[in-house]
């Protein structure tokens, strides 16, 4: 999969996740979207919504989502990524809210994957 691929299903996650997660807010566009550079070197994306922003690492594969007063919503691992932007809709029972992944994590329980 090549960059701009990967960064495709990073936007369609974030956005399938803020229709889920986020009351009241616009899906991340690309109008929000900015490149990230640490130490001359690029490693990810920032997007922007009204109720969030997220960040996008590309060698870790990991988008870290927050809200609007910059608190930690959200770690999205790569597998999370594709299990999100593989959901179809907000009403599609294969995604899970961030709460009960959250909560599994805490417990030690395995988490539920799309078929």
């Amino acid at each position: 999969m090549t960059n701009s691929q990967r960064l495709a299903t990073v936007r369609k996650a974030l956005n399938r996740w803020l229709e889920l997660n986020a009351e009241n807010t616009a899906p991340a566009t690309p109008g929000g979207e900015s490149i990230v550079i640490r130490g001359g070197y690029y490693c990810g994306r920032r997007f922007s919504a009204p109720s969030h922003h997220a960040v996008w690492f590309v060698e870790e594969d990991e988008l870290k989502v927050y809200t609007s007063d910059k608190r930690l919503a959200c770690v999205l691992s790569s597998d999370d990524i594709d299990r999100w932007a593989s959901s179809s809709s907000a009403q599609d029972d294969s995604v899970e809210s961030v709460e009960s992944v959250e909560s599994n994590r805490q417990t030690g329980e395995p988490q539920r994957r799309a078929a």
